[in-house]
């Protein structure tokens, strides 16, 4: 199996005001434009997960990154040993945030600095972590930092989850 995804952000505007009479803009600007590659080295993936229009209740939804409980596109065994990218989208209509982390237990660390923080992604947005090519991915650890949870703070919301990583 062969994976190629193009990864690419673009900020571009500015900040504006009047300072001494004068109009002044200050530049607010920033582009990500890299390919990761198929492969199990630095740099490069070789596996994806995603989980469309998903339903999350305030109790969650938590998912095996290495174990054989979800699957890829093709309903193969996840087995991740790193992830390089994840991208949480909450769907417009929601009513209440998703919170992505804070597993019950073995909890995949990824972006986060402890087993106990959290993110929130508000209705209608977006949270997008990615690991320079360089630098190898966060690690995934079966049994004992492979479990990722998404809860909705209130209700029941809808979102969608892609992790892209390696699995050897």
């Amino acid at each position: 199996m062969a994976l190629q995804v193009d990864v690419a952000l673009t900020l571009n505007g500015y900040l504006a005001s009047t300072v001494e009479g004068a109009d002044a803009n200050y530049p607010l600007t920033s582009t990500l434009s890299e390919r990761i590659a198929s492969g199990t080295t630095a740099g490069k993936a070789d596996d994806a997960f995603v989980d469309r229009a998903a339903s999350f209740g305030t109790s969650g939804t938590t998912y095996d990154l290495s174990g054989s409980s979800n699957k890829n596109p093709f309903q193969a065994n996840l087995g991740f040993v790193e992830i390089v990218c994840i991208i949480v989208e909450a769907d417009a209509a929601n009513t209440a945030d998703l919170i992505v982390g804070a597993a019950a237990s073995n909890q995949f660390l990824g972006p986060l600095g402890d087993a106990a923080d959290t993110f929130a992604v508000k209705p209608g947005g977006r949270a997008f972590f990615y690991c320079a090519q360089s630098d190898p991915g966060w690690a995934v650890a079966g049994g004992s930092t492979d479990s990722l949870k998404i809860a909705a703070a209130s209700g029941t919301q809808v979102g969608t989850l892609i992790l892209i990583g390696r699995k050897s």
